[in-house]
């Protein structure tokens, strides 16, 4: 894959007469007040384009990582798949990553100006900046091949507006990405424009002249969508104040398709047409093409993130929301049919701190901890897989486990599915770092087994506490824990050590390979290679009293009471991998 490097100005100088001629006019004007506004930009760009992934996502099987990558990005960074790139930036670059590879393919910046946002179509990137071009203050749009990297088309806007009021904010949107080539741009003074993305050609222009009840344009960014209607946030005047409302616009004519009444909005967005709204403190609403409110999840707490997956007579609505005990969080789909009666799907454990999903036009996907019972506190690592839930259009879930293990203090930021690969960035919380993850499916897996485990086959939790006295397994029945729909066999063992004090033993996961079980302990922060005998492979200690272990291919968590001493301690850690190793 060839690239090279550029820098230009994003005019390219006029050569030849006009070159004489300005010289001309110099001389008469005595050179004063002639300098054209010129954005200067650095540019990466692709020779040759690869081909785009296919955009329908992976069916449940057998996933390996593919690659991962780390990137220093700021916490507000977004992520889009356009073409068979991964995009994001900062405020002073958009880049692209190679799906397939993580390998950097193209890489857009404008020297000392700012980028506001960006918005993407399968194959467009389009740039919004701000800030200085010479001695003009310069608004500028710039639309790049999302293959390349190469500039498609390019427009300035010279006004004296501060490019501090100019927001070019990015909107976030439902599973998937866009496939429409009509972006929305904010021209100011309450006027909104629909573009062409890959030719920058203006298609309509809508002001507040042009609505109902003397509504005006919000100041609302620039929009990425996914479908022919397009969202739009408009405020209206009531007396000396103003309220926003929300609504839809055919993509093509810029036509008002509907305008809400309401005014408890807080996030808006659509997928081919079908919306989610949710207000401050409020659940999520699915609506129709036609604005009506098709379905209000009723649980306490329910929220986004959301997707949405039409079948050919139902939609499918993921969310999330307390359990039925609101001690935690977890993830629902529902069913909602023709004639509104709501059928649940799936209820799926947490991802803390949220439940992420994505979809396709084909299927729903989210990703979620596969032991959500060993998460007491979200800023504490658990070094087991991640669950990947696969939802067809006629609500068949199937399950499959993601062979990574989240660090504490992380924050998942993004999720998305093309090809045969899922992609998922975290952030971790404590060092700043980003990390983009690709998973690629490699094959078939039993369903009674997601990723390949044989639950029965997992070693017995009280006899790895083997000689010290036991307080009995956990969960008792009728608190089995699963992944997916396979429940687990009793993972965990109290026992009591040197007067009463509590030793508990979690079997944690068991993986595929002892490779594999050392990525996970890794992955949280584990060294490798803590000698042989009675030592573990791998010891990993979270600094509440909980030791990680790893002896082969098992990983099991060891929490010992603060009172015991160093010596006790140690001696029960060594028991345990004897045992481990025994076992084996």
């Amino acid at each position: 894959m060839r690239k090279h490097e550029e820098m230009r100005p994003a005019r390219r100088p006029i050569r030849g007469i006009a070159v004489m001629l300005f010289i001309a006019l110099f001389l008469v004007t005595g050179g004063t007040n002639l300098a054209q506004p010129v954005v200067w930009t650095e540019q990466t760009v692709l020779d040759d384009a690869p081909p785009p992934l296919a955009e329908q996502g992976p069916a449940a099987g057998e996933f390996t990582e593919a690659w991962r990558t780390s990137l220093t990005l700021p916490e507000s960074a977004r992520f889009a798949l356009a073409g068979s790139n991964i995009v994001t930036g900062t405020q002073d670059e958009v880049f692209a990553l190679d799906a397939r590879t993580g390998e950097p393919t193209w890489r857009y910046r404008e020297p000392e100006r700012k980028i506001g946002s960006w918005a993407t179509t399968s194959g467009t990137v389009v740039i919004g900046s701000s800030g200085k071009a010479g001695k003009h203050e310069l608004n500028h749009l710039v639309g790049l091949d999302a293959e390349t990297g190469r500039i498609l088309w390019e427009q300035d806007n010279s006004s004296s507006i501060d490019p501090q009021d100019m927001n070019f904010g990015g909107s976030v949107i439902l599973g998937g990405e866009a496939t429409n080539n009509v972006i929305v741009v904010d021209d100011g003074d309450s006027r909104k424009r629909g573009i062409e993305a890959r030719t920058g050609e203006t298609l309509w222009s809508l002001s507040a002249d042009d609505l109902p009840d003397d509504c005006v344009l919000s100041p609302n960014d620039m929009w990425e969508f996914s479908g022919k209607p397009l969202m739009l946030t408009i405020d209206c005047p009531e007396g000396d104040d103003a309220r926003s409302r929300y609504g839809a616009v055919a993509a093509a004519s810029g036509k008002p398709l509907w305008l809400s009444d309401k005014n408890d909005t807080d996030f808006f967005a659509m997928r081919n047409g079908l919306g989610v709204r949710v207000g401050p403190g409020r659940p999520p609403v699915l609506l129709g093409r036609d604005g009506d409110e098709l379905f209000t999840a009723s649980e306490a707490k329910s929220r986004c993130p959301c997707a949405v997956l039409e079948g050919e007579d139902s939609i499918l609505l993921g969310y999330r929301s307390a359990d039925d005990k609101g001690t935690s969080t977890v993830g629902r789909i529902v069913e909602i049919g023709p004639e509104g009666h709501v059928n649940p799907v799936a209820e799926l454990p947490e991802f803390q701190p949220f439940q992420l999903y994505t979809a396709t036009d084909e299927r729903m996907y989210s990703v979620a901890a596969v032991r959500p019972d060993l998460s007491e506190q979200p800023y504490l690592p658990v070094a087991a897989p991640l669950l990947l839930t696969t939802i067809d259009k006629n609500g068949d879930v199937e399950h499959s486990t993601l062979p990574t293990a989240i660090a504490g203090y992380t924050e998942q930021k993004w999720f998305a599915a093309a090809g045969d690969q899922v992609f998922l960035a975290t952030l971790n919380n404590d060092g700043g770092e980003t990390i983009v993850h690709s998973y690629s499916r490699t094959g078939e897996a039993d369903p009674a087994a997601p990723g390949g485990i044989d639950f029965a086959a997992w070693p017995d939790a009280c006899a790895l506490l083997s000689g010290i006295p036991e307080r009995g397994p956990y969960p008792p029945p009728g608190q089995e824990v699963s992944v997916g729909d396979v429940v687990l066999p009793p993972t965990t063992c109290v026992g009591s050590a040197e007067l009463r004090h509590v030793v508990t033993l979690d079997v944690v996961w068991v993986a595929r390979s002892e490779d594999e079980a050392a990525k996970l302990l890794t992955d949280v922060g584990a060294d490798i290679g803590f000698g042989s005998g009675q030592e573990a492979d791998q010891e990993y200690d979270d600094g509440t009293g909980k030791v990680l272990l790893r002896a082969g291919a098992v990983i099991v968590a060891v929490t010992v009471d603060d009172v015991i001493d160093e010596a006790g301690r140690e001696s029960i850690l060594r028991d345990v991998v004897t045992n481990l190793r025994e076992l084996g």
